[in-house]
């Protein structure tokens, strides 16, 4: 009971952090420092880390490194958060939360992750539409140069 009224204003600005992910965030960096400050608040974490499937630190929040740090990995993330004076050890439910935020934090960045492939493939198909089109003007322009009856320019006819 002590425990949920302490992390009453956390939960809620957590809450407020993981509905930006999935509407604001654009960045796999900006994923993980909007979820960092308040992932280590509700756990009472010291320092908190996240780091993506390759070990590339994404974001940090308060002081990290030492030996006590919990690590949570979810698929494509790793979490590691360090105790405090407030909180010497995490317990079950701590775990828990942390490996829900994770799972939650993996999502958004899978779909940073889609939305820039989707982008860049946007780009080349606009990019080989401008090509082609660009080329049938030219080829039309050729035609109409060198008359209709000339099977070398325009073969279909």
């Amino acid at each position: 009971m002590v425990r949920a009224y302490w992390r009453m204003p956390e939960q809620a600005r957590l809450q407020d952090a993981m509905r930006d992910l999935v509407t604001l965030a654009t960045t796999p960096a900006e994923i993980a420092e909007r979820v960092a400050g308040p992932a280590a608040a509700i756990v009472g974490a010291r320092g908190l880390a996240i780091y993506d499937r390759t070990g590339q630190r994404l974001a940090q929040h308060g002081s990290i490194g030492g030996s006590d740090g919990l690590h949570i990995e979810v698929p494509g993330l790793t979490i590691v958060a360090w105790t405090s004076p407030y909180a010497p050890f995490f317990g079950d439910d701590e775990e828990r939360l942390l490996e829900t935020i994770g799972a939650l934090t993996a999502t958004a960045l899978d779909r940073v992750r889609l939305f820039e492939q989707e982008h860049s493939t946007r780009i080349a198909l606009e990019h080989a539409n401008e090509l082609m089109t660009n080329f049938r003007r030219a080829r039309g322009a050729r035609a109409a140069n060198a008359g209709d009856d000339d099977p070398r320019v325009c073969p279909e006819r």
